[in-house]
């Protein structure tokens, strides 16, 4: 008999709609990267998630470099890896017990909105190859995103806005954003 047939274009608006919305309410993971010549040894980081997570949250830090045929243990050099909650409390991850390069926190009652470290720029350049390491020399440092940069499990494929903030007479450069016009004191860019 009679059947109802909807018109095609309002029906893909409204997938349309349905997807711009999903996609707005992901937001974007933001990274935040400091370095100051106060502390020359020390680079921090902050990952703030787009949305609160209630729950254990696991971070990982890389171990291979894209172009590189080995295994590069950037995990020795994370200190200070803490989860804040939403009240601002710190709580401190622990280590995966297999030697991987994960640290969790199970607090299941929490709800997380980001995880802050520190990555030891001196003990990196002690040990590593010049062209695996990040560099740190007065009036300057070289931060190999890889070396210093980890994410929060299920964080991955999510849109990343980065700010980086280094002394205020400072150029700051980016590859993955580069212009012939730098920034000084604090880039942002996304990812």
């Amino acid at each position: 008999g009679n059947s109802f047939v909807m018109p095609k274009k309002p029906v893909l608006l409204l997938v349309f709609a349905i997807l711009v919305c999903c996609v707005d309410a992901l937001g974007q993971v933001s990274y935040s990267l400091a370095y100051a010549e106060a502390s020359p040894d020390i680079v921090t980081v902050s990952i703030r998630l787009p949305r609160d997570r209630r729950g254990p949250i696991r971070f990982i830090v890389p171990r291979s470099v894209p172009g590189h045929y080995s295994v590069t243990n950037y995990d020795e050099f994370v200190e200070a890896l803490n989860a804040v909650d939403t009240t601002g409390v710190r709580t401190a991850m622990v280590r995966d017990s297999s030697g991987a390069p994960r640290w969790n926190v199970d607090a299941a009652a929490s709800s997380w909105v980001r995880v802050e470290y520190n990555v030891n720029l001196r003990k990196m350049e002690s040990r590593l190859t010049p062209s695996d390491a990040s560099i740190r020399r007065p009036g300057f440092a070289g931060i190999f995103n890889y070396s210093v940069l980890g994410w929060i499990d299920g964080t991955e494929r999510e849109p990343v806005e980065c700010t980086v903030t280094v002394p205020n007479t400072w150029p700051v450069y980016s590859t993955l954003r580069p212009s012939a016009t730098l920034s000084k004191g604090e880039l942002k860019f996304t990812a």
